[in-house]
């Protein structure tokens, strides 16, 4: 008996675009963190709080990132058809 889906039908088609971003969110946040660690101490930030806030300046920058670097799929058919 087969499976009523296809393993390609699994996954969005999409997937390539969305691997990228996430891989993009975590290496900024990455960044952002670990710049946190190595210089927070220097100018006096301590605590949970920066850690988190600097989590989300890295999800804010992977996101912009990513919108620079690769145009997203298209979401369906193009508003106008095609000049001949």
């Amino acid at each position: 008996m087969t499976p009523p889906y296809t393993l390609m039908e699994i996954y969005p088609k999409d997937w390539r675009y969305r691997l990228t971003a996430g891989l993009t969110n975590i290496v900024a946040i990455g960044i952002c963190i670990g710049a946190l660690m190595l210089f927070g101490p220097m100018v006096g930030i301590h605590g949970f709080l920066p850690v988190i806030l600097s989590a989300i300046v890295g999800v804010v920058l992977g996101n912009l990132v990513i919108r620079r670097l690769v145009r997203p799929p298209s979401a369906g058919a193009p508003e106008h058809p095609p000049r001949n």
